[in-house]
């Protein structure tokens, strides 16, 4: 059991830095030294240094009764905080022990104040005896398992020991003192009572700790059972010498009690320091029980039989064997029931199991489908939006380096392509050939026309000049009315040829308006080449720029080379 789940006989409500060993407060260590010390000193003045026959009976009965008193309160804080079952367990036991201290009281009023022998028996052994059955339900509530059957069976093992051990203290004890008695019969019932009581107390407990867990519930359960293991070993001989008239009070058999009282009260001290219900002793829900527990009950009758065997038969062992007998086949029976209910549970439960793993898979099998097809659909979106995005991008390219008016390549692109186009002339040594072309009185076509038509006969060029023109030719608007051409491998003579065809081409084909009249357009033509005029960008450039100029000038549909050529 985890330590968290250690409530009230546990106290693990308290800060850790009041700690101590056993994981006792600091309270609670201070109640076991003081009630040692009680009990030596109770020990020196009754047995070691004895002041006298009065004051060792006066201090022998008020010791016991001082003792089984803080016994009956300790229970009682004990179950006022706690819980539940063991609330109810508490109260029980507080019950008993305040009988245990009513006696007690009555025996010393009788002895210390009055000065008058008790009596045997007397009122007070009714307290004494009556204290038994809460004492008895208490134990068993405070280590029994939750569950019915596992109660009825540590019940059961209960008193099937009870009958097997007191078969051994009737034959080795009670009968010898029983027959040598001269004790009326109320005085022997009433001797032999207190042995049996005890058992009957001190085997439930034993059965009770069966079924705990460790921790500080099984120090409570193990003081309790300890004190009442003193009680046992006491009242035995209590009874051994009541019935022998030779018991006196102020023995050690007085001390035996004072120390019996206080363990159990320090036992229910460790449950006073906590408020909640402890949650020690669930063997009885799990169904597992030690191989020792289980092997208890069916070595009982072997006990038995060999008691017939040894001492030979008598009516009170035949009848308690046969009762340990009874009792046995009862409780393999309740075993037998609880392992088929366990069983049939366990069966349940497995097919529960599966049932729920049946419909999550299932479940897992659809939400995977789902994702299958969310997945898919996700892909081919994403497929789609590429091949659009692809779509887009090669379209802004193309708007990033076209004319939007004539379709060709715009002044960004064709300097792009020069760049490039110069430096692989110069790395291979060949020839490059540009044209820079413009349309001779476009401002007064223009002006004359409208700038509507003069777009249009803008784009009628650049139609021209695509069939002009070699495919692997670069034409584009350079800006305005002019345009320019780049003829890669081309020297002055193909360039000139070139030229010449596209002059006679436009001039050939003129332009027609919108309303139909046709209206003469020309062209002039600036050109150089790389590398005889220039290896250069910007200088072939201003040679075709200046040679289109002069082309312009000198009267216009007409073909002019750079100076630099020669």
């Amino acid at each position: 059991m985890s330590r968290t789940r250690l409530l009230a006989l546990s106290g693990d409500g308290y800060p850790r830095r009041t700690r101590l060993v056993l994981g006792l407060s600091s309270w609670q260590a201070l109640l076991a030294g003081l009630m040692v010390v009680y009990t030596v000193i109770a020990a020196l003045m009754i047995l070691v240094f004895p002041l006298g026959e009065k004051a060792t009976l006066t201090v022998s009965d008020l010791a016991a009764a001082v003792a089984a008193t803080a016994a009956a309160v300790f229970a009682g804080l004990a179950s006022v905080r706690s819980t539940g079952r063991m609330r109810l367990s508490w109260f029980l036991i507080g019950a008993g022990l305040a009988a245990w201290a009513a006696a007690e009281v009555i025996w010393s009023t009788c002895e210390v104040i009055l000065g008058q022998e008790v009596p045997f028996p007397s009122i007070a052994d009714i307290w004494y005896l009556g204290a038994v059955p809460p004492l008895l339900a208490g134990v068993v509530l405070l280590g029994s398992a939750s569950r019915i059957l596992a109660r009825a069976r540590t019940a059961l093992d209960g008193i099937a020991l009870v009958l097997a051990v007191s078969a051994l203290v009737w034959r080795l004890v009670l009968l010898p003192t029983y027959s040598d008695s001269e004790a009326t019969l109320i005085e022997k019932a009433v001797g032999g009572a207190y042995p049996l009581t005890d058992l009957v107390l001190f085997f439930g407990l034993v059965v009770a700790l069966s079924h705990n867990r460790g921790g500080r519930a099984g120090l409570a359960l193990w003081l309790f059972s300890a004190g009442m293991g003193i009680f046992l070993l006491g009242d035995i001989a209590f009874a051994y010498l009541s019935l022998s008239d030779s018991y006196a009070t102020g023995s050690i058999i007085d001390v035996g009690w004072i120390s019996g009282y206080l363990l159990m009260g320090y036992s229910a001290a460790l449950c006073a320091g906590s408020q909640t219900e402890v949650a020690a002793s669930q063997e009885g829900e799990s169904g597992v029980s030690p191989a020792w527990r289980q092997a208890i009950p069916l070595a009982l009758p072997v006990i038995v039989i060999a008691q017939l065997l040894i001492v030979g038969f008598d009516s009170v062992l035949v009848i308690l064997g046969g009762l340990v007998f009874s009792l046995v086949l009862v409780r393999q029976w309740i075993v037998l029931t609880d392992n088929v209910r366990l069983n049939q549970k366990l069966a349940e439960a497995r097919n529960e199991l599966e049932g729920r793993v049946e419909q999550r898979t299932l479940e897992l099998k659809k939400a995977n489908r789902k994702l299958t097809e969310a997945r898919n659909e996700l892909e081919r979106r994403v497929e789609q939006r590429t091949l659009e995005l692809k779509k887009v991008n090669r379209k802004l390219t193309w708007l990033a380096k076209t004319d939007g008016l004539t379709g060709i390549a715009n002044h960004r692109a064709l300097m792009e392509v020069l760049h490039d186009e110069v430096k692989r002339s110069t790395e291979c040594d060949q020839p490059l050939a540009i044209m820079m072309m413009d349309i001779d009185g476009f401002k007064r076509f223009n002006d004359t026309h409208g700038h509507p038509e003069g777009d249009r006969a803008l784009k009628r060029l650049a139609r021209v000049m695509k069939k002009s023109f070699r495919r692997n030719d670069i034409i584009g608007r350079y800006g305005g009315d002019e345009f320019m051409a780049i003829l890669p491998e081309t020297d002055h003579e193909a360039a000139m040829l070139c030229a010449t065809r596209l002059l006679e081409t436009v001039s050939n084909e003129g332009f027609q308006l919108r309303r139909g009249d046709p209206v003469p357009l020309g062209i002039s033509i600036g050109m150089a080449v790389c590398p005889q005029d220039s290896q250069q960008q910007e200088k072939l450039l201003a040679y075709a720029d200046a040679s289109l100029y002069e082309a312009k000038q000198a009267s216009g549909s007409n073909v002019v080379v750079a100076h630099a050529a020669g």
